[in-house]
């Protein structure tokens, strides 16, 4: 008995001990996760190009290799593999915070580069990616490229002008007298400030720098002297005694750090808090002075650095790099974190002494004593382009940010534009002095950012400005047809007939504007009439004027491919979807299937599942006798609604595309349809005001009937005397909300407050574009909690913007027709179903049938049985003329209107407007011809919950890290170790450029001067993705994605 309690009580310690032992492993492994933290800060962008830089051969070829063995990657095997790559050589390991930061970014890779949202990569995919990042052409950047014209000379002294430069972050231009230790500041309008003058034993000033964290201006002089300077009165602050003279500085905020490099080619990174050296790059001990000097805290860099003056420093913006100019004619990439030389590029053949680089294009331009332009890519070793023209030594090269603007500048006077998208000079400046004559020289050259000046710097500063924008205040030049929010990109995308806009919702601020998206390439492309995005909201869907239907690349504009019908194409003899202007497009988000409509009284369904090619799987005609004008779709009915001008609203089956009813009551054309999923109801508008509800499938013996109406009336003053009149709605936008806390009878919930729109279950929507959660909530649960909020959203031809409480109605009709939300949404057997369908003798018969149960001339009164009037929560004028498009934003508590007034506004729910989209902001103050804003503009006040993206970012980064984990468990990933750990050193030594040069994209080109351009660049219409096709497209294999069968096989064998 003792026995058996002794065991007994050693069992019990033995569980103990294992329970705590488990427990302490899962406060460790809760630790680590609590701290695994992502820095909203720090943008993926940055990482990605950084990441970009890191790939040298052996990388390169390794990746190769893993790819080839495993024929694709998933998410989480792509990123363990790079995140061998990014951490190969590094003697410490990764804190948790940049490990997530790393996993974060590379998440946010994958996806970029899965453009087509299968969830695998092959190769061919991630080295069409690296060409189009490195070397595609920029062709839908804001263009920026106007006009500058001679404004004038501003006199500011008697001594020459030897620099200019420009400071963004003070917003100020600083000039220094040449050969004096005098400089000068002023504001950009050339209000001058202060002087900074030194007496003559502090000798002539070399480079002046702003330093923004400080608030100071560092300035070197050639007595060896460096000092800091008040920004705000110019008062020498301190100054300490340099080794040699500092010929060019070059601040980095971001590591509180000065740089400099003097004449014997080596750079200095100086602590300015300390007023010490940090380190040193690019010259061995005995190049510099004493080591005692400079203390135990000096590093030396590794690898060969300049052997003759450094003329030049730039930080590369976006790279950890910082880019040096030297005499010895060659160009030093240097990292910032290590201070280990990259790269040093060769080509010239004299000294540089000139730096610009443009994040936007990824281009580094440099210039000197040649007379001319060198571009360099630096993903690559060899130079891109060389740009003649000049015929003096080269003085100064800036880029214009924002746009493809690259401005040069001679020691003749000669300034040159050029267009960085081509590399061609669209024009030649020359300044003037006093008297009208030509400038004899100049010293260098700057750019004012905000207000599009050029300033050369001579005997006097020469100015010049572009033309100003025409409708600074206004969204577009036309009309605006669309306007959506990108919730993936944070970004608004508007469309008019001629082009696209893409917006940064947290400033308001344009980002991009892509142009030529209709058919017919850039030049002769077709006017817009249709937009929406795919499920993943990383792909433009257009349809244009012409019936052309073409997919492109959200984040840059390239086109993907086209949408063609073999029907049109054999009647035309072009690759068109429609043979009239497409009116309508539809994205169906679980299916991957875009449905578009068009005036030639067709509904085509086409599959976006391949990544090259858009395949026609069926399409519907017969059904209208005139133009369609509207279309909708439903994921919870299965079901697709068109509507046209001569009123008459079809319903048709999605997967089978036969003609399911037909919806009498209308007497004007139909304006906008919507259903209302996940109730099987369709919401019709048409231009005389009047709105009406329709029973659909699911619906019983009220299906396709018209179950309740109302107008959509606005109170007008007229004469002294207020009148309701009506207007027509030209769109909608829906939100229902479920209270999953309800507890009430009949579904009836306790009714919110205006300006409360959270909820756990909500549907939302908008024309054009419905994000991928709108069929995401358990329709069975929505059922089982009580209906909390339903508000339909209209925009009218008056410009008004009503919130109508559809809540009653939908109650009502729960109540009285027993038409309930559905659980489960309509099975569709096979999406991808190839087939036609004629409705015509059907719709005849169909028609008159619905004529005789609804009537001819249906009025609101025969709305049966539910005796409501529709409420009005709010109502307000929001444009000056008809409204184009709404979209109920859930996240940020806001409305998102456009209008043919040319503007895009946003709302809150209390209808008080908090933000407009202007493509003037941020440019200048002053608008077009000098005129100002008749009125303040609207504070920017849009936000959404950042918090929350972070935190969904940082758990998706986590379920990969675990994911990873496992993997790493596996024999697979022993052998990616070992691989890495053994044959590292016998993968070929191929060059990055070798290993993607053979990719499509990669050509030369032919500049128009006879020298051959090394990129993607391209002026011949929109640059196509080079995605390879990876196998033949036909009725067979339409639809299954690429590589599909190579990837079932694979999942057969592993199994």
């Amino acid at each position: 008995m003792a026995y058996s309690s002794t065991f007994l009580t050693s069992s019990a310690t033995a569980e103990r001990a294992s329970a705590t032992a488990e427990e302490k492993v899962a406060r460790q492994s809760a630790f680590k996760d609590a701290s695994f933290q992502i820095d909203e800060k720090l943008d993926a962008s940055s990482f990605i190009a950084d990441m970009m830089m890191e790939l040298d051969a052996k990388k390169v070829s390794y990746l190769r290799h893993e790819f080839e063995q495993r024929g694709e990657l998933t998410l989480s095997e792509f990123v363990m593999v790079m995140k061998v790559c990014l951490t190969w050589g590094n003697r410490t390991q990764l804190s948790t915070g940049a490990e997530a930061q790393m996993i974060s970014s590379l998440c946010e890779l994958f996806a970029q580069i899965d453009i087509n949202g299968d969830g695998a990569l092959e190769w061919a995919e991630f080295t069409s990616f690296v060409v189009e990042m490195g070397l595609e052409s920029q062709q839908h950047k804001p263009d920026g490229i106007q006009a500058y014209s001679f404004s004038g000379a501003e006199e500011i002294g008697r001594a020459r002008i030897g620099k200019v430069y420009y400071f963004s972050g003070n917003d100020s231009i600083v000039t220094c007298e040449l050969d004096k230790c005098v400089c000068s500041v002023f504001t950009n309008e050339f209000a001058h400030r202060y002087n900074i003058s030194r007496e003559e034993s502090a000798g002539v000033i070399q480079g002046v720098v702003f330093l923004d964290s400080m608030d100071q201006y560092a300035i070197s002089s050639s007595a060896n002297l460096l000092s800091l300077h008040d920004e705000h009165s110019g008062h020498l602050v301190k100054s300490f005694r340099t080794p040699s003279v500092q010929v060019c500085l070059e601040w980095v905020d971001e590591y509180l750090t000065l740089y400099t490099a003097d004449r014997s080619g080596v750079i200095r990174a100086w602590d300015l808090v300390e007023m010490e050296e940090k380190h040193f790059m690019g010259a061995a001990a005995s190049d510099t002075y004493n080591d005692a000097k400079i203390g135990d805290n000096r590093r030396e860099a590794n690898g060969s650095g300049h052997t003759d003056c450094v003329m030049a420093l730039l930080r590369l913006d976006g790279l950890e790099i910082l880019a040096s100019a030297s005499m010895d004619c060659r160009i030093g990439l240097w990292d910032l974190a290590t201070g280990k030389v990259r790269n040093m590029l060769e080509g010239h053949s004299k000294g540089v002494t000139s730096l610009a680089y443009s994040s936007e294009y990824r281009f580094l331009v440099s210039g000197g004593f040649e007379f001319e332009i060198f571009v360099w890519n630096p993903y690559v070793q060899q130079q891109i382009a060389r740009l003649p023209g000049h015929a003096d030594s080269v003085c100064g090269i800036k880029t214009v940010s924002g746009t493809p603007v690259l401005v040069t500048g001679d020691r003749s006077g000669v300034i040159k534009v050029w267009d960085m998208r081509t590399f061609a000079c669209v024009q030649t400046l020359m300044g003037e002095d006093a008297r009208g004559q030509r400038a004899p020289t100049i010293n260098g050259i700057c750019t004012v950012a905000p207000q599009n000046k050029i300033i050369a710097a001579g005997a006097s500063l020469y100015v010049f400005e572009s033309r100003k924008m025409e409708n600074p205040l206004l969204t577009d030049d036309a009309p605006v047809l669309l306007a959506v929010f990108n919730p993936t990109t944070l970004t608004f995308a508007t469309a008019s007939a001629k082009e696209i806009k893409i917006w940064d919702c947290k400033t308001g601020q344009l980002l991009r504007t892509y142009r030529g998206l209709g058919g017919g390439g850039e030049a002769h492309a077709s006017e817009l009439s249709a937009l929406c995005l795919d499920f993943r909201q990383r792909k433009l869907f257009t349809g244009d004027h012409l019936g052309h239907v073409l997919a492109y690349d959200y984040l840059n504009g390239a086109h993907m491919k086209t949408f063609r019908s073999p029907d049109v194409a054999a009647e035309n003899g072009e690759g068109r979807a429609h043979c009239l202007e497409v009116s309508g497009l539809v994205y169906c988000n679980e299916h991957k299937i875009l449905i578009s409509a068009s005036w030639d009284r067709t509904i085509r369904v086409h599959d976006d599942e391949l990544s090259d090619a858009g395949v026609l799987l069926r399409w519907m005609s017969g059904g209208h006798a005139a133009d369609i004008t509207s279309l909708a779709y439903s994921y919870q009915t299965s079901l697709i609604a068109s509507g046209s001008s001569d009123s008459v609203i079809q319903v048709w089956d999605f997967e089978l595309g036969r003609l399911q009813g037909t919806c009498s009551g209308h007497r004007a054309s139909i304006t906008s349809l919507r259903f209302l999923d996940p109730f099987p109801l369709l919401l019709s508008t048409d231009a005389d005001g009047k709105l009406r509800l329709w029973g659909t499938r699911n619906a019983g013996v009220r299906a396709y009937t018209c179950l309740f109406a109302f107008e959509n009336s606005m109170r007008t003053s007229r004469q002294g005397s207020s009148a309701k009149a009506l207007a027509a709605v030209m769109t909608t936008a829906v939100h229902i909300e479920f209270d999953t806390d309800s507890d009430t009878e009949d579904g009836q919930a306790e009714e919110k407050g205006d300006e409360s729109w959270g909820a756990d279950f909500s549907f939302t929507g908008q024309d054009g574009y419905m994000g991928r959660g709108e069929h995401e909530g358990n329709s069975e649960q929505m059922k089982a909690h009580a209906l909390a909020e339903f508000l339909l959203f209209c925009g009218d031809d008056q410009g008004h913007i009503c919130i109508w409480d559809l809540k009653p109605v939908i109650l009502a009709i729960e109540r009285q027709h027993r038409i309930t939300a559905l659980a489960h949404p309509h099975v569709c057997m096979n999406p991808r179903r190839q087939t036609s369908y004629d409705a015509s003798e059907y719709f005849v018969e169909q028609r008159k049938a619905q004529q005789r149960i609804n009537g001819l001339a249906l009025g609101l009164s025969d709305s049966p049985g539910l005796g409501l009037k529709v409420k009005k929560r709010r109502g307000w004028l929001a444009h000056d003329d008809g409204v184009t498009s709404l979209g109920s934003i859930r996240e940020a508590d806001a409305i998102l209107s456009s209008s043919f007034d040319r503007l895009v506004k946003l709302w809150n729910s209390r209808g008080d407007c908090i933000g407009v989209l202007r493509q003037g902001q941020g440019l200048s103050k002053t608008l077009g011809g000098g005129q100002r804003p008749s009125q303040p503009d609207v504070q920017w006040d849009f936000r959404v919950n950042l918090k929350e993206r972070k935190e969904r970012r940082r758990q998706e980064a986590l379920k990969v890290k675990h994911e990873i984990s496992k993997l790493e468990r596996h024999s697979a990933a022993s052998d990616l170790v070992s691989f890495v750990r053994e044959d590292w050193e016998s993968i070929s030594d191929a060059s990055v450029l070798d290993d993607i040069g053979q990719m499509p994209g990669f050509k030369e080109l032919e500049l128009g001067n006879g020298q051959r351009l090394s990129s993607a660049a391209r002026t011949d219409g929109p640059a196509p993705r080079k995605t390879p096709k990876m196998k033949p497209i036909n009725a067979k294999n339409a639809g299954k994605g690429f590589n599909w069968r190579g990837r079932e096989a694979r999942r057969s064998g592993a199994s």
